[in-house]
């Protein structure tokens, strides 16, 4: 599953919804993008981000509540391969 955000949280925290998070579980990972930059967080990458506290819980007027998970962009894990 891929993502495109639009701004980066303090110039470089990539705030992710819980349910892109859970897709990116079920769907074998997160491609996000933001501007010409791309990283991409794995199965067990994003189990552990839900696992960590929530940045935020937003009520939405169309959905109800969601949750805000900030994860640093553009950080290098050695284990992680290019997109590209």
């Amino acid at each position: 599953m891929n993502i495109r955000i639009k701004k980066l949280w303090l110039g470089k925290y990539a705030s992710l919804r819980d349910n892109w998070i859970r897709d990116g579980i079920r769907k074998g990972g997160l491609g996000i993008f933001y501007l010409e930059k791309s990283m991409f967080l794995n199965v067990q990458q994003l189990e552990s981000v839900l696992l960590s506290i929530p940045s935020q819980i937003i009520s939405s007027k169309y959905k109800g509540k969601y949750k805000l998970y900030d994860v640093e962009f553009g950080k290098k894990d050695p284990r992680q391969t290019e997109l590209f």
